[in-house]
C-alpha cells in the first residue's frame, strides 16, 4: 500500500511537470471602463496569457494574431491556402496597446506600450499578492473554481480559479493562486477578465517589438503618461502630424484625456492615444 501511494504520488508530480512543460493558450474577455464617472461606458477586447515553458506573454488577442501572421504566412504559401481574405481574418486593431513578457528566470515583467506615438519598453516587478481563500465554489465552462480575494493596485479583487489547471498564472499581473485565475474582477465593476478558453498551442511565441522604441523605467513611463496628459503637444512628432494651433489642440486632446482616467493600477495606462 505504501508503494502503491508513493507511486501515485510520483505519477501526479509528473503529471504537473508535463502540463507546465507544455505550451497553452488562455482567451479571456476584458470588459472595463475607462472613465470612472461613466460606467455605462463599457468597452471590451478580448485579451490572451500564451503561455510557454519559460513564462507567459500577456496581449491583445487581436495584436497576436497579427504577430503570428507573419509565422502562418509561410505554411499558407507552402500548403496553397493563402488567399488576402485568410490575411484580414488574422487582422484586428486593439484599444489596450501592450505586452507583458513575464520571465521565470528573473521573476519580471518586460512590458511593451505605447504613450500615444511614444513606442516604450521598460522593466516591472511582480507584485507580492496576499489573497484570501475562500470556500465557496461555482462552475465556470466545465471547470471547478474556487474563490479569493485580495486588495492590490488600490482596489479589492475578486479571483475564481481552479485547481484543475495547476498553473498560477492570469490575466494582467494577477498570480499566484494554486491554479489558472478563470475570473477576476473588481469591487466597482471597473475591470472584469472573463474567462473564454483553455488550450494546448503550437501557435509562435510573440516577440518584443525592438522598432523604433526606447528603453526606459518604469517611472519614466509614468512621467511620460503625466506629461502626456498635462501637455499633449509635447509627444506629437511634427514629422507624422502637422499642427496649426497648439492651443486648441493641447484644447481638444486633454478633453479626450479626460474621459479616460481609469486603469487597474492607479498612476499607469496602457491605452493613451
Amino acid at each position: 500500500m505504501h508503494k502503491k501511494n508513493i507511486f501515485l504520488f510520483l505519477m501526479l508530480l509528473f503529471s504537473i511537470e508535463i502540463l507546465n512543460a507544455q505550451n497553452y493558450l488562455v482567451n479571456y474577455n476584458f470588459n472595463y471602463i475607462n472613465d470612472s464617472l461613466n460606467k455605462l461606458d463599457v468597452k471590451s477586447e478580448e485579451m490572451i496569457v500564451r503561455i510557454y515553458d519559460d513564462g507567459f506573454v500577456f496581449m491583445p488577442k487581436n495584436d497576436f494574431r497579427n504577430d503570428t501572421i507573419i509565422v502562418d504566412v509561410a505554411n499558407l504559401l507552402e500548403n496553397g491556402k493563402i488567399d488576402m481574405k485568410s490575411i484580414y481574418d488574422k487582422y484586428g486593431k486593439t484599444d489596450n496597446n501592450v505586452r507583458f513578457f513575464y520571465n521565470k528566470s528573473t521573476n519580471k515583467y518586460l512590458i511593451q506600450a505605447n504613450v500615444f506615438t511614444t513606442k516604450t519598453t521598460f522593466e516591472d516587478n511582480v507584485p507580492l499578492i496576499e489573497w484570501k481563500l475562500s470556500n465557496e465554489t461555482k462552475k465556470i465552462k466545465d471547470y471547478l473554481a474556487k474563490k479569493a480575494t485580495a486588495n492590490i493596485f488600490d482596489r479589492t479583487w475578486e479571483a475564481w480559479y481552479t485547481e484543475e489547471i495547476p498553473i498560477s498564472y492570469g490575466p494582467y499581473k494577477f498570480h499566484g493562486l494554486p491554479g489558472l485565475i478563470l475570473e477576476i474582477k473588481d469591487s466597482n465593476d471597473f475591470f472584469n477578465f472573463e474567462f473564454l478558453s483553455f488550450n494546448k498551442s503550437n501557435s509562435s511565441i510573440p516577440k518584443k517589438l525592438n522598432e523604433d522604441r526606447i528603453n526606459i523605467s518604469r517611472k519614466e513611463f509614468e512621467d511620460l503618461q503625466l506629461l502626456f496628459k498635462t501637455d499633449p503637444i509635447k509627444l506629437v512628432d511634427p514629422n507624422l502630424q502637422r499642427i496649426n494651433n497648439v492651443n486648441d489642440y493641447n484644447k481638444n486632446k486633454k478633453a479626450k484625456l479626460e474621459l479616460n482616467n481609469n486603469s487597474i493600477e492607479r498612476g499607469i495606462q496602457f491605452n493613451l492615444k
